[in-house]
């Protein structure tokens, strides 16, 4: 474009705008970029590159991960010995990368078990025939077999973490704490009021720091389990520390989405 048609910056921000509508109408998305610490020129570049994007992704044909690998054969895991099971997980994982697929578990998984899923379940999930440049495909073994205790224990990681963060609003315990919360003596609580409770006990102090759970056990059925678990945590009164340790007991229901959640507390401090 010469100097004589070169656009303005107010042409170059009225597209954008345009541009961020049009997406929103077409996908629904919600474009945000970093306003004025941006130049106009540059935003344009990169929601022209959204765009480009979006419309390979809609395009874009799926298949099986079998027929994107057309020729790949892999040994049958009856002709692998024990011992061989994980060279083999190597040479199948580098096949995968191939195609810009990455696949990894988030917990130990027996080889002979992984090595079936990624040459046998996996390859039925579909992807897409053409690998955009830079794109890569994502699977977590989990996703597709779920792991209680590793989920448990993920959720009182989360529940630690929100439950002596100042910063974190009601709302956020919301997404922990089950339907049914239950006192221990059996009576349901409900969440509206377990929340408040947990809230209210997080502001009777001005800080809380060195907060830790160590995991003893995790027992559960595939509805319902107790964490018992050591913790740790410094609060502070009007400026003075209180050490709070020892045993603590979560209780944890899967809600009706299959989540686990939070359903009873009894820790040093909190007991509900």
């Amino acid at each position: 474009m010469s100097k004589k048609n070169k656009k303005t910056v107010d042409e170059i921000q009225f597209d954008n705008e345009f541009l961020k509508l049009k997406m929103q109408a077409e996908t629904g998305a919600q474009i945000k970029t970093f306003g004025d610490k941006l130049p106009p020129e540059i935003e344009n570049i990169f929601l022209k590159n959204i765009m480009n994007f979006e419309q390979q992704f809609r395009c874009a044909k799926r298949i099986t991960i079998r027929e994107l690998f057309g020729s790949e054969t892999f040994i049958s895991y009856r002709k692998i010995t024990k011992e061989n099971f994980a060279n083999e997980i190597k040479n199948v994982l580098t096949v995968y990368n191939k195609y810009n697929i990455n696949v990894d578990c988030c917990a130990e998984v027996d080889n002979k078990v992984f090595y079936r899923f990624l040459t046998e379940e996996l390859l039925e999930n579909e992807t897409y025939e053409k690998q955009t440049k830079g794109w890569t495909t994502n699977f977590i073994y989990e996703e597709f077999h779920p792991n209680d205790k590793l989920d448990i224990s993920d959720l009182l990681r989360h529940f630690v973490y929100d439950l002596f963060d100042k910063n974190t609003e009601n709302m956020d315990f919301k997404m922990h704490v089950h339907t049914n919360f239950t006192r221990n003596n059996g009576v349901i609580l409900g969440k509206p009021i377990a929340t408040d409770k947990i809230y209210n006990f997080r502001n009777a102090f001005d800080k809380i720091v060195d907060a830790k759970a160590d995991i003893i056990s995790i027992e559960n059925t595939k509805l319902k389990g107790t964490i018992n678990a050591n913790i740790y945590y410094k609060a502070y009164v009007n400026k003075k520390p209180l050490i709070m340790e020892g045993n603590a007991t979560f209780k944890v229901r899967k809600d009706k989405n299959g989540y686990w959640n939070i359903s009873g507390i009894n820790m040093p401090g909190l007991v509900i």
